[in-house]
């Protein structure tokens, strides 16, 4: 087993799944059977003892985490069913509001209820309170049993208790908070991103820089899916890369591995923040950030380890992650792109085209190559969820990634001057050059998608087929890319005994 935490990861995500559904019993099947797998490999096959007793443990802590997870949460949202309890809370996060109603994450400081003390909730109120985080506020509310529809959306988000609020009062005693200062750093930049341009362009400005996508059109929305770069406004690891790769290369060798890794921290920290901790950004940041660490711990690194190691890190935060389509869009995404896409474009070269046109095919062949495996690679999550893939996809990111590149490097640029003296009058050139690239990319996305050419409507049963599709994709390319450096090889070592013989 050359990559023990990848499989791992996988085996907690399956674990991950019969967590919702309090299936401890299949939870504690699956992490000793990845165990057993594992120091089998580890120590059996490969003499390495004290690794697989770390893997071991890695397995059992998963286990545990997931089943205590389970009842703990199942135990108490019994005790809290239908009760009623006058509570002191802050408001953590603005889930959503709306004219007659408003959603929001609560923590709850002081209960009547000793039980509901220290929770985080979802607090549903039927009206529109204007609070924002950091809201101290006491109330009566109604703890409810959560229904199967809210598990499902709230779970994988952390939220396991649900109460509708029947009465409140804002103490207007503001706890200074994080999320209280992020709030209105959102609000400086939202006001500075806002000043010209169409909202549209905004909107998109908007979704790539703090993740809100709010205002983003229904018809916009439409045809981002149906020209299958849905991946491109939702921030992820995708965004991390590109604010990440930019940052590097403008510095180059002018910092070492160690600074390599805090830069890269401090960035992916930055975005994380200014993205509300958002839990799909926040797991996408973790994973992030085990890799970057990797880098500088593991004298071995190896990115799909890594990957798998993220995962681990994830589940054991938030036990039902598998519930959440963004989260699992990312890793198979990320998957295809240091995995099989990887194996393409090292196993193909354009160096015989010259330089110029050798650089323009690569990166032509790099966006399809990179297109084609997500997609393959996130095609069961997508026909599950969404009961359709766009094979249009890969033509989509060829003619649209450069354009989100600038609009989310110039974008941040333009912010980050924003909060400097004079700011809000210099950044201004630079944002009006990140809405041409937004711009650029709403016309793109709005010709492809509204033809809805290329969008291939599938039964959502028909995921498992897509599965096995999927992962024999995978392994025909680790095939193809095998056969293909062993010829590499060969040649290479034929080329060394001519240099020998010849005198």
């Amino acid at each position: 087993m050359a990559r023990p935490y990848l499989f791992i990861g996988i085996a907690t995500l399956v674990a991950s799944f019969f967590a919702l559904d309090s299936g401890k019993v299949s939870i504690a099947v699956i992490m000793v059977s990845a165990a057993l797998f594992t120091l089998i490999f580890t120590v059996v096959k490969k003499k390495k003892v004290i690794s697989g007793i770390i893997l071991v443990v890695v397995c059992l802590l998963v286990a545990i985490r997931l089943c205590s997870a389970t009842y703990f949460v199942e135990s108490k949202n019994k005790a809290l069913e239908g009760r009623t309890a006058q509570i002191t809370g802050n408001i953590v996060r603005i889930q959503e509001n709306e004219s007659n109603f408003s959603r929001y994450t609560l923590k709850i400081e002081e209960s009547s209820l000793k039980i509901a003390k220290g929770l985080k909730v979802s607090a549903f109120i039927p009206a529109d309170s204007s609070l924002i985080p950091g809201d101290k506020i006491e109330a009566k509310v109604v703890f409810e049993a959560p229904t199967e529809k809210y598990k499902r959306a709230n779970f994988a988000n952390g939220r396991y208790y649900n109460c509708t609020v029947e009465s409140f009062q804002n103490l207007k005693e503001p706890s200074l908070n994080l999320n209280r200062a992020i709030h209105f750093v959102r609000e400086e930049i939202r006001e500075s991103i806002s000043k010209g341009g169409s909202s549209e362009e905004s909107a998109v400005l908007l979704a790539l820089i703090i993740g809100d996508k709010s205002n983003i059109s229904k018809q916009l929305s439409l045809n981002v899916k149906r020209a299958g770069v849905s991946h491109m406004l939702v921030v992820s690891g995708l965004h991390l890369g590109i604010l990440c790769g930019f940052v590097f290369r403008l510095l180059q060798s002018r910092i070492g591995r160690l600074g390599y890794v805090l830069l890269g921290s401090a960035i992916v920290v930055f975005v994380a923040a200014i993205c509300l901790f958002h839990v799909s950004v926040l797991r996408a940041s973790i994973v992030y950030l085990v890799m970057l660490l990797s880098r500088l711990v593991l004298k071995n690194y190896d990115s799909l380890n890594s990957l798998g190691l993220g995962i681990i890190l994830v589940v054991l935060i938030f036990p039902y992650a598998f519930y959440n389509v963004a989260f699992l869009l990312s890793v198979s995404a990320t998957f295809s792109v240091i995995g099989p896409a990887d194996m393409l474009i090292k196993a193909v070269s354009f160096n015989k085209m010259g330089v110029v046109l050798g650089k323009v095919m690569g990166y032509v062949y790099g966006v399809l190559v990179i297109s084609v495996c997500a997609i393959i690679c996130t095609l069961p999550i997508t026909v599950y969820y969404f009961g359709f893939v766009a094979l249009i996809a890969p033509i989509t990111n060829l003619v649209v990634s450069f354009a989100v590149s600038v609009a989310l490097i110039v974008g941040v640029f333009a912010v980050f001057i924003s909060f400097l003296p004079f700011g809000q009058f210099l950044c201004l050139p630079f944002f009006a050059v990140a809405r041409a690239a937004a711009g650029y990319f709403i016309f793109a996305v709005n010709t492809i998608g509204s033809t809805e050419f290329g969008v291939l409507k599938l039964p959502n049963n028909s995921a498992l087929l897509c599965f096995i599709f999927a992962l024999f994709f995978v392994l025909a390319v680790k095939i193809f890319y095998d056969l293909k450096l062993s010829r590499k090889e060969r040649a290479l070592s034929a080329k060394r005994k001519n240099l020998k013989i010849s005198p």
